[in-house]
C-alpha cells in the first residue's frame, strides 16, 4: 500500500481509482475519538496504576502498567467507526447495505440529528450514532424485508457522504 492512499484513507477523504489501497472503495471516513478522549481515558487508566503501584512489587506494577494501555487501546478502538461506499454497497462498520436496497438520503445538521435521536426516533433503525461527530446522514432501507426502516449514520460532512452515495449507487 501506498503511504499517499493510506494518508488519503486515515484522514477520511474520497479514494480515487487506481490510489494503491483499494480500487472498490470509493468513499470511505473514520471517525475516532477527539484526543481529549484519549487523555480523560489514559488519565483515568493511570490512577489504577498509581493506586497499585505503592502496594504492589514492580513487576506488578509493570504489569498493571500494560494492562491499562490495552484498556486505553481497546476502549479508543471500539470507539472507531469506518463508512465506506464500494461496489457491494454502502458500509457502516461491519454492517453493509446493499445498493439494491439504499433509498433516498437525507444530510442532517446538529439540532436534526438530535430530534431523530430522541422524540422524532423509529426504535427499529439502524443506529451508529457517534456524540464526538455534529451530523449525520439517514438512509431510507428499499427493502420490505428489512426490519431497519433507514440506517441514521454519524458523519463529518453529510452532504459530502450522501454525493458518494448517490454516485456509488448509480456506477453500481
Amino acid at each position: 500500500m501506498r503511504a499517499s492512499s493510506r494518508l488519503a484513507y486515515r484522514r477520511g477523504r474520497n479514494l480515487r481509482a487506481g490510489d494503491g489501497y483499494s480500487d472498490a472503495v470509493t468513499y470511505a471516513e473514520r471517525l475516532r475519538p477527539p484526543i481529549l478522549w484519549w487523555i480523560v481515558v489514559a488519565l483515568l487508566a493511570s490512577t489504577f496504576v498509581v493506586a497499585v503501584a505503592v502496594f504492589l512489587p514492580i513487576w506488578v506494577v509493570l504489569a498493571s502498567l500494560v494492562v491499562a494501555i490495552a484498556i486505553v487501546v481497546g476502549l479508543m478502538l471500539a470507539f472507531t467507526a469506518t463508512i465506506r461506499t464500494a461496489p457491494s454497497g454502502f458500509s457502516v462498520a461491519r454492517s453493509t447495505l446493499e445498493w439494491a436496497y439504499v433509498g433516498a438520503t437525507t444530510p442532517l445538521d446538529k439540532a436534526e440529528v438530535r430530534k431523530r435521536l430522541g422524540p422524532d426516533a423509529d426504535p427499529r433503525a439502524f443506529v451508529m450514532y457517534r456524540s464526538y461527530v455534529d451530523e449525520a446522514l439517514e438512509i431510507t432501507v428499499d427493502d420490505p424485508a428489512d426490519p431497519h426502516p433507514y440506517w441514521l449514520v454519524s458523519t463529518h460532512d453529510a452532504a459530502r457522504l450522501a454525493t458518494a452515495i448517490e454516485t456509488a449507487k448509480d456506477a453500481a
